[in-house]
């Protein structure tokens, strides 16, 4: 193990292949040396402690910190990428700085994996690069910005991941005609290095990569426009496999409905989040070969295709978080092999299909907030895989057995006739609301917001107190209501993005609001209060205390909060978009 920064000696090691100082003590800069290595072929800087790990490593942080930590500084120098056939392998290294100056003078450059750091290059040169580039891998780094073009010639690419950085324009096509071979998984081991192979490989995520792949395009997190997929699958049906994901981008307009037809190649599509309208294809059905299909969070319309039930291979759908309405297709049932099912808030109606116990593989099965009534398939009780189960807010009428380990208070919720969680008290139900109990409502939601505003009125008056002797730093959630999933300071940053404006929902007089996934299927509002830096924070938790005690069907429930000299939110049920009227009719038709 080396001891404070790789050794400039290195550089006169002519015939070194291979150089892997991976899980060491390193500290300052690449050297420039390393440029003279001239038979190079594979070098490795990264800190993954295993090379399939997914962690989010963030510099600096003490938590991660460890005895086999490496803390590079600077970048990379343009004289290690110029070396012949080399595999640049330094994903979460800590290096930082600008992007190589001149992509285009790489010209033997093949593998560059520089993902989770801090580099960044203002309006990048997507038409200069290295020709024989194979595997590109810059996601997470945040501060890359610039435009991609319409078309990358680069003939041999197989992967290409610029994930979570800044990067706008539209999704390109690529030119993969010419190239003399096909990058597959096969031409990585699935360990780290095989020694006594003559071309040695860099690990690959298995989520990354088929066995047959030949194009993995990954753009999520950015701010692309434009209509999907472009151009993207031009050549498409020239590939063995191809894998999409620009999730949490810009791109509009309608799927085409002959997507069958473009790409019959499709294993993975990931188009969640954008802003995608009009229905979802029934072609979508033909593409036999989906393993992945996420369409979740768009402004789709109309019904689920029964021909969905053609997909022998899917394992993940999800089309929450749309405006598809209709009954779920029973040959949904048909998907032996899928394993999670997402259709939540949606405004989906009918019955839960019986055929859905017939699939033995699911572990994830979320219908919460739609318009589902009937029962709750008795057959769901034997689905032994079954570990995330969810039909809150529906109009269902008879729970799962209460033996069964699905039973639980939060996936239960919301359903008039189902009262899983505390037995009702209220007498002469009928089909609607009388006149007393719409008063009722009415005077609680009023109670509820003057009591929230002379909280904020309070705290603003309170401003300059100094007394207040409870700390103000801490990151302390305070939880009334128990969700099933934690809500912790950290978990509501991460769901909201750092209450990015992608998450906001509204705008009150109080804040910002903000929707927030903690949890696959369990979603949150969180209520940012614009109220700046305050004290009296003694008051603040008696008077959250107060809403945080009151306990009315017809209430929307405050989950918990957070309060700091920085910070201040609650979190609240969340609920699908409308009004409170059109939320009381259709819970309880006349």
């Amino acid at each position: 193990m080396f001891e404070e920064g790789i050794p400039t000696e290195i550089g006169q090691l002519q015939n070194l292949e291979v150089l892997d100082v991976s899980r060491n003590s390193l500290s300052g800069p690449i050297p420039v040396e390393l440029g003279n290595c001239s038979a190079l072929t594979v070098l490795v800087l990264s800190n993954m402690l295993n090379p399939y790990d997914n962690l989010a490593m963030i510099k600096g942080d003490a938590n991660f910190v460890n005895d086999y930590f490496n803390f590079y500084q600077g970048g990379i120098p343009d004289e290690i990428t110029k070396l012949s056939k080399l595999r640049l392998w330094a994903p979460r290294a800590t290096l930082e700085g600008n992007l190589p100056s001149d992509w285009g003078s790489c010209d033997s450059l093949e593998m560059l994996n520089l993902a989770q750091n801090f580099f960044f290059r203002e309006n990048s040169d997507w038409s200069s690069l290295c020709k024989k580039m194979r595997y590109l891998d810059l996601s997470s780094n945040k501060r890359h910005t610039g435009e991609l073009v319409e078309k990358l010639a680069v003939p041999c690419m197989s992967v290409f991941d610029v994930s979570e950085n800044s990067l706008s324009g539209y999704i390109p096509r690529f030119d993969n005609q010419g190239c003399p071979d096909v990058l597959t998984s096969d031409s990585y081991s699935s360990e780290p290095f095989n020694s006594t192979s003559a071309v040695l490989s860099m690990p690959i995520a298995p989520q990354r990569l088929d066995k047959h792949i030949s194009y993995a395009f990954y753009a999520g997190e950015n701010i692309l426009s434009g209509p999907f997929p472009g151009n993207l699958f031009e050549n498409c049906n020239g590939l063995g496999a191809l894998f999409v994901n620009v999730s949490y981008n810009s791109v509009s307009g309608r799927i085409p409905d002959e997507i069958s037809k473009l790409c019959k190649s499709l294993k993975l599509l990931d188009v969640s989040t954008n802003q995608k309208t009009g229905p979802v294809p029934p072609s979508i059905g033909d593409l036999v070969s989906l393993v992945s299909l996420n369409l979740s969070w768009n402004l789709l319309q109309g019904q689920i295709p029964s021909r969905f039930g053609q997909m022998k291979d899917l394992r993940f759908l999800s089309l929450s978080g749309n405006n598809l309405t209709g009954s779920i297709p029973s040959t949904l049932g048909q998907l032996r092999s899928l394993e999670k099912l997402e259709l939540s808030s949606n405004s989906l109606s009918g019955e839960i299909p019986e055929s859905l116990a017939n699939l033995r593989n699911m572990t994830v099965l979320l219908l919460n907030n739609n318009k589902l009534s009937g029962q709750i398939p008795s057959g769901l009780a034997n689905a032994t895989m079954l570990s995330s189960f969810n039909v809150s807010f529906n109009n269902l009428s008879r729970p799962l057995p209460s033996s069964n380990n699905l039973m639980k208070c939060s996936s239960l919720l919301g359903n008039p006739l189902l009262q899983p969680c505390q037995p009702s008290t209220r007498k002469n139900r009928n089909n609607g609301f009388r006149s007393v109990e719409i008063a009722s409502i009415t005077s609680a939601s009023v109670i509820v917001s003057v009591l929230l505003a002379l909280v904020i009125l309070f705290l603003f008056t309170r401003k300059w107190n100094s007394r207040s002797k409870i700390s103000t730093t801490k990151k302390e959630v305070t939880i009334f209501t128990e969700i099933e999933v934690p809500s912790t300071f950290d978990i509501v940053m991460q769901a909201t993005g750092n209450f990015n404006a992608s998450n906001c929902i509204g705008n009150g007089g109080f804040g910002l609001t903000y929707k927030a996934e903690n949890s696959p299927g369990v979603l949150v509002a969180i209520k940012r209060l614009a109220i700046g830096r305050l004290q009296g924070f003694q008051q603040l938790d008696a008077e959250i205390k107060i809403l945080g005690g009151l306990c009315n069907p017809n209430l929307v429930t405050l989950i918990g909060y957070h309060a700091s000299e920085t910070e201040t939110f609650l979190i609240y049920n969340y609920l699908p978009g409308g009004n409170l009227e059109k939320f009381i009719q259709e819970r309880f038709p006349k």
